[in-house]
């Protein structure tokens, strides 16, 4: 009887500790399913536009310049083709929300005012359906 406990203890402690291994190596290979990799960075004005991918999804991320470079000197580049960890943030989420409908801005054409002389658009034949910020870019750091 106690050899049978034993060995039901020590089985259930086996298959305790494979499952766990499974389950680590698991999460190893999908790390960069949480990463965004940069296929475009485009300069216009003082603002970059960067296209991300993420699981098959397009995301298009809007950063000002940061004209100060001295002060981001300890700060990584981002580079196309480099996958980076990012928070995204919607403009559209932006928009009010009345009675519980958010509200389009009247006169809104699928594009945003960023400065006096900079408009982002979304493009739709691109699967970009929302622009995006980032907390985590000063301009490309």
């Amino acid at each position: 009887m106690i050899r049978y406990i034993v060995f039901v203890l020590l089985s259930f402690i086996f298959c305790l500790s494979s499952c766990s291994r499974h389950m680590v190596i698991s999460e190893a290979r999908d790390i960069n399913k949480d990463l965004y990799e940069v296929t475009k960075i485009k300069k216009v004005n003082d603002w970059y536009f960067i296209n991300l991918n993420k699981n098959d999804s397009v995301f298009k991320v809007v950063s000002k310049e940061h004209l100060d470079k001295n002060s981001l000197a300890g700060y990584h580049k981002i580079k196309k083709n480099g996958k980076y960890n990012l928070i995204l943030q919607s403009y559209m989420d932006t928009s009010p929300i009345i009675n519980g409908y958010k509200i389009i801005p009247q006169g809104y054409t699928g594009a945003y005012q960023l400065d006096s002389l900079t408009t982002v658009s979304l493009e739709p034949q691109n699967n970009i359906y929302d622009i995006y910020y980032s907390p985590d870019l000063n301009g490309l750091y």
